[in-house]
């Protein structure tokens, strides 16, 4: 009588399993080990298929593995499907009382997390400026990728313009040195040419290089300042633009050279 009350106030799983364990007839699918104080699944598709729908109203054998872990059993043999419990013995239904369920992980943390003290109010304003200290530091730097974009967008404008300059006054060139090598054609048109030619290709020359020594010097001051102030491909495309200006200049200077001589082969022609 005392051993029924005692299976009655076990849990259902613990009273089931012993009762499935101990029932002689299942012993070919499970029973009891050598020394009854812990039991074997000698086939556990049929112990699946056959015993637990029986008891358990399931097929599941993981979560029948997993409630035995939930009430501290452990796996003895890893050779095969044996478990034990220091209170599951043959014989003594009455020890199951001391087996108790294991809480659930997250009950734990939740129980730690409803046990810290609240946050001060100086804790509390301290996050908050920390957070409003983060949104004004992200807001700067929107602004600060902004104006590199917007002046990155700038530079191509000009890089395109001055590419577009370029080719202009290439084009122009080869169309004036070709006039002129047809008109130098002729030897004497060529020699009276001759020493104007000298001459003002040095006229050309003086100017263009004392200027391009101040561009360079200006163009050496404007792009240390800017190399501090902008990014590393903003810095290369301002030496593009003062190569590419530099070789506009030449280009220009020597167009109105090849232009004067034109000029001056057309009249003495």
């Amino acid at each position: 009588m005392d051993e029924a009350q005692g299976s009655s106030s076990l849990p259902p799983f613990l009273a089931k399993t012993y009762e499935m364990v101990d029932d002689p007839s299942s012993d070919p699918i499970v029973s009891w080990s050598m020394n009854n104080k812990s039991f074997v699944v000698w086939n556990h598709p049929e112990f699946a298929r056959v015993l637990l729908p029986r008891f358990f109203k399931h097929n599941n054998f993981s979560s029948f593995i997993r409630q035995l872990n939930t009430y501290g059993f452990r796996k003895v043999d890893p050779e095969q499907w044996e478990f034990a419990n220091d209170d599951f013995v043959k014989g003594q239904p009455h020890l199951m009382k001391n087996i108790h369920r294991r809480k659930p992980v997250h009950s734990h943390s939740l129980h730690n997390l409803q046990a810290q003290a609240p946050l001060s109010e100086s804790e509390r304003q301290s996050l908050n400026d920390e957070i409003e200290k983060l949104k004004h530091d992200r807001e700067q730097l929107i602004m600060e990728i902004n104006r590199y974009q917007h002046e990155w967008q700038t530079y191509e404008i000009q890089m395109h313009c001055s590419k577009d300059r370029l080719e202009k006054l290439e084009q122009k060139q080869q169309k004036m040195l070709s006039s002129v090598s047809q008109v130098l054609q002729k030897p004497a048109v060529a020699v009276n040419l001759l020493p104007l030619t000298e001459t003002m290709d040095r006229k050309r020359r003086l100017p263009a290089r004392s200027g391009r020594v101040d561009n360079e010097a200006s163009m050496e001051e404007d792009g240390m300042e800017t190399s501090v102030a902008l990014p590393r491909e903003i810095a290369e495309s301002n030496t593009l633009l003062t190569s590419n200006s530099e070789r506009l200049d030449q280009l220009e200077s020597s167009a109105a050279f090849w232009e004067t001589v034109a000029n001056e082969i057309a009249t003495r022609s």
